[in-house]
């Protein structure tokens, strides 16, 4: 009796999903907004690609430029009227800013969190054969809708 020889089933890589993306982003964008007071572009971009705006320029926003520069023994972007309201000690600023934040940005970022992959999810089912029309184009490229 011949034996027969197994194929190894090869793997398909996963493609990256467009509609999973900006699910990750909206809710991302939220928690950010919730915690350091802003959102994910300026969270990541300020200070970094070029000056500071204007538009984040208070003691309640803080940014990743910010805190490296905090980091590396400069200021956290904290005026010091902030510092003497609440207290100059390490990491009492911070969190002060992460529970204002949260006070008065944590209700919409935990409802957006909720309601955005139900969203998604009844989005998709509604629009499912135009994705599917979109992912036919897109077949080989590593991306779907």
């Amino acid at each position: 009796m011949v034996r027969k020889l197994k194929q190894r089933r090869r793997r398909r890589e996963r493609a990256i999903s467009l509609t999973g993306l900006a699910e990750t982003f909206i809710i991302g964008d939220q928690a950010l907004k919730a915690t350091a007071g802003v959102g994910i572009i300026p969270f990541f971009t300020e200070g970094w690609a070029g000056p500071k705006s204007t538009r984040i320029d208070n003691s309640w926003e803080i940014t990743l430029g910010e805190m490296a520069n905090g980091l590396m023994g400069g200021d956290f972007g904290i005026g010091s009227q902030f510092n003497a309201a609440h207290g100059d000690q390490p990491g009492g600023n911070a969190l002060a800013i992460v529970k204002r934040n949260m006070a008065s940005n944590g209700v919409q970022a935990v409802l957006t969190a909720v309601a955005t992959p139900v969203i998604f999810r009844f989005g998709k089912k509604v629009f499912r054969k135009p994705i599917n029309a979109g992912n036919r184009l897109l077949k080989g490229t590593g991306v779907r809708i």
